[in-house]
């Protein structure tokens, strides 16, 4: 960053920006932001945890998710864009996202009553600018999980197990379902 405006562009090199902003661009504070769990295949959104405060959403800093739209960041006109940061969910450990960034999947440990002993696997699903309200796809202690790149399965280790053994499995989730 040659220029010290803390966005690595100089002419000839690898474009790096910050994504981790609020919605008028300003640098997030009030907590750290954690690894970006993931990039959809034009590089437009970007998900990503945070304990910021000022990035939208709750000012609760517990591991929320955040999804970034950078399509006016990137010099070119996309139909309704906004280029914003929406938060998408609060006491979030893990997440993914499928290439066209419609399908997200992720680990909160928020919803106690759903899951006293596990942390819920969680799918939302984007369309036209709106997202869904969160579906419970099962049920981890872990932190790991992964999505195809369509969107369709997302896999996630669980404990859960009908003989009772709690040992780790493997499960896939089909998120077109069955019907």
């Amino acid at each position: 960053d040659t220029d010290g405006n803390g966005i690595f562009d100089e002419p000839h090199r690898i474009d790096t920006t910050r994504v981790s902003v609020g919605p008028h661009g300003e640098e997030a504070f009030g907590g750290d932001t954690w690894d970006p769990s993931a990039v959809s295949g034009d590089g437009r959104f970007i998900l990503f945890r945070s304990g910021a405060t000022n990035l939208g959403g709750d000012a609760n800093p517990a591991n929320n998710l955040f999804l970034r739209d950078r399509c006016l960041e990137r010099g070119v006109p996309v139909p309704d864009c906004a280029a914003t940061t929406e938060m998408l969910a609060a006491g979030v450990s893990a997440a993914a996202m499928s290439a066209d960034a419609r399908t997200i999947v992720y680990v909160a440990w928020n919803h106690l009553e759903l899951m006293p002993r596990d942390a819920g696997v969680f799918v939302l699903r984007r369309a036209n600018g709106r997202t869904t309200e969160p579906e419970l796809v099962g049920t981890t202690s872990e932190y790991d999980l992964a999505i195809s790149s369509d969107g369709r399965f997302a896999t996630f280790p669980s404990t859960w197990n009908a003989s009772s053994n709690y040992l780790r499995q493997t499960m896939v989730a089909d998120l077109q379902g069955s019907g």
